[in-house]
């Protein structure tokens, strides 16, 4: 291979500039950062050149020594023609070579030395070594890549998309959402097989998209298409298995609901993808079956009307849900799936309903636990009392529920994420961000799941991943994305941006946005500390620990303690901002102690093992207390 230039130093591509070192790709009229490993992945291309680089060879080189999935580096590919603007069906850039890997399709050519000038890191000269070795594999791959042939591969993964609503009536858009969310929820307690979260595989599924384009976004090997029709009171509902490879059929199934039975069609439909997939050559478990259900169709119908209009979030959507749920519990009183519908909704209404957070989630935990009595695997029911036990500082049972949601359901992407923001709540940030990178795999174009990602990355101080996370979840309509930008830009030291965000920020939780502009005199040293407490006050309960995040990343390291410190026993609220770099000074405050000790996290921490921070050769000053705690001193020690 020709070596006329350090490609870690940086290089052109096409109309590009490649900077690896700073995980920035930048044009005339754009810059985007990229995550680290997907910029690995192109300086590992960037060395193959033109030639074909194994998805295998890929793999070892960027994560060498690890077990990761194939879909981990479609989406670094993805996420590489996203920066790159590159169409993957007529790429510049990056060029897909079917059953084998990628290659670039054009070459890199020198940065000139002013343009050079990032300092090498640990990470890129650990990469150097053994991107040298990918290059000397993938000159030899070429003389020993295996002959592609016609036949079909090995389905693992798959994608459900909203079924097509035929019946003229737009009002019923509803069922074919309803019963292809079913499907999903079947696929997704199969132990061997991935499917894509309803989030991410509806989204594509309303684009006009070829079956190619929707494998690559969603990093799935098929997708089930399916419609529905009606005629003279009959539903025909038509199923398709298609391969994204190569976008023929693997299989297909008509089925005919008469009067309407819509609790039938969704057993139905459950056994004809089980039987599709097996016949495909999927891994399935032909005992997993869909949840028990109503025997009544009305009801059945209202529960569907009820998930429907939850997921709008609106006030009046969400007021229409509610009227659903509570009419299928007054017509079945024994039918689990409205009871966990109806805890969910209690919920999500603390944010988006304003309503009293503490009567909410008594109403959630209420309604969770009369689910669970109904049907102990339901899984919405668990997940949600998972939840509902967190907020509640009951951190060994929710933890318990959570794993508990995913043993019954390995794909559901929602409890993982759920589980990693718990775990890192905790201060076990490595093991909450393990979870998080699996349920964007499932979910990958959740805004949520993406604006969490980026509060992952905030821990490391990876800003390269925590801008494009949140600059992700922002473009897919996540509220609380400018949180995570305004961290971004406050640490590349970009004010404006700052403020700009954290207005945005501020109008999203209820704060009036002009507290961002005393935010920016404190910036200018318009400010002295002593005043900007006070300032702050008249736009937020102080007693509720508003603005310690803000405080402590201006440096102002006794007012942010102090603001922890006013935190009153019974707000059930809790950040993992305290583990952000910028909180290590309040940290080392002696307040930190009896703060983590008055939300249950000493207790847990003496039982279960320390957080990150205190694992590490020199651990930061309050670990020490954990040693020395004794739990039954603290009222509120896990059980």
């Amino acid at each position: 291979m020709d070596a006329e230039f350090d490609i870690l130093a940086g290089f052109h591509l096409g109309d590009w500039e490649v900077q690896p070192r700073l995980n920035r790709l930048r044009s005339t009229d754009q810059t985007h950062f990229v995550e680290g490993k997907a910029m690995d992945v192109l300086v590992a291309l960037a060395l193959s050149r033109r030639r074909v680089a194994s998805k295998n060879d890929l793999l070892d080189a960027v994560w060498p020594n690890q077990s990761v999935a194939e879909g981990t580096l479609t989406l670094a590919i993805h996420e590489l023609r996203v920066a790159l603007d590159d169409d993957a069906k007529n790429p510049t850039y990056i060029g897909t070579v079917t059953r084998r890997g990628y290659r670039l399709l054009c070459i890199p050519q020198p940065l000139e030395a002013s343009e050079a000038s990032a300092p090498a890191t640990p990470r890129t000269r650990t990469l150097r070594v053994a991107l040298i070795a990918l290059a000397v594999v993938a000159v030899l791959a070429i003389w020993r890549l295996p002959q592609v042939d016609g036949g079909a591969h090995m389905i693992s993964s798959v994608a459900v998309l909203p079924f097509s609503n035929l019946t003229g009536d737009d009002t019923k858009d509803y069922i074919g959402e309803g019963l292809a969310e079913e499907v999903i929820h079947l696929i997704a307690q199969q132990p061997r097989l991935l499917v894509a979260a309803r989030t991410s595989s509806f989204a594509v599924g309303r684009e006009d998209l070829t079956a190619e384009a929707i494998g690559e976004r969603l990093q799935v090997d098929a997708i089930i298409e399916g419609s529905v029709r009606e005629e003279r009171g009959v539903q025909r509902i038509t199923l398709q298995l298609i391969d994204v490879n190569s976008g023929a059929h693997r299989g297909s199934a008509t089925l005919d609901i008469v009067d309407s039975d819509l609790f039938d069609a969704q057993a139905r439909i459950g056994e004809t993808v089980t039987t599709l997939l097996a016949q495909a050559g999927a891994q399935v478990d032909p005992a997993v079956r869909t949840s028990g259900h109503t025997t009544d169709s009305r009801t059945y119908d209202l529960y569907l009307r009820g998930r429907a209009a939850m997921r709008t979030r609106s006030v009046e959507s969400l007021t229409n849900a509610q009227s659903y749920f509570e009419e299928a519990i007054r017509l079945d009183k024994a039918f689990a799936p409205a009871y966990a519908g109806m805890s969910q909704l209690h919920l999500v209404s603390r944010v988006y309903l304003q309503a009293d957070a503490e009567l909410a989630i008594e109403l959630a935990d209420e309604f969770s636990r009369r689910a669970l009595d109904l049907d102990a695997n339901n899984v919405e029911a668990v997940t949600v009392a998972a939840a509902v036990a967190i907020v509640r500082r009951n951190y060994e049972q929710g933890i318990a529920l959570f794993h508990r949601a995913i043993e019954l359901q390995p794909g559901n992407a929602l409890a993982h994420q759920w589980l990693g923001e718990a775990l890192s709540t905790l201060g076990y940030v490595g093991a909450g961000r393990g979870e998080v990178e699996t349920a964007l795999r499932l979910n990958p174009l959740a805004g949520s799941t993406n604006t969490v990602r980026a509060n992952m990355a905030s821990f490391y101080v990876d800003d390269g991943d925590l801008y494009t996370a949140a600059a992700r979840g922002d473009a897919l309509g996540a509220r609380l994305a400018p949180r995570l930008l305004s961290l971004h830009y406050f640490r590349v030291g970009d004010h404006d941006a700052f403020v700009r965000e954290m207005r945005r920020y501020y109008a999203v939780i209820g704060v009036d946005p002009a507290a961002a502009d005393v935010l920016r005199q404190a910036l200018d040293d318009d400010i002295p500390a002593a005043e900007l407490v006070a300032r702050l006050a008249p736009f937020g309960n102080v007693r509720d620990g508003n603005f310690a995040r803000e405080l402590a990343l201006l440096g102002f390291v006794a007012e942010a303690g102090n603001m922890l410190k006013r935190i009153q026993p019974e707000d059930r609220t809790f950040s993992d901002d305290i583990w952000l770099p910028e909180f290590r000074a309040v940290r080392a405050l002696p307040m930190f102690n009896e703060h983590v000790a008055r939300r249950g996290l000493l207790a847990h921490w003496h039982k279960h093992g320390p957080p990150d921070l205190c694992l590490g050769r020199n651990p930061e000053t309050f670990c020490l207390a954990i040693h020395y705690h004794d739990a039954s001193a603290t009222p509120e020690s896990t059980p």
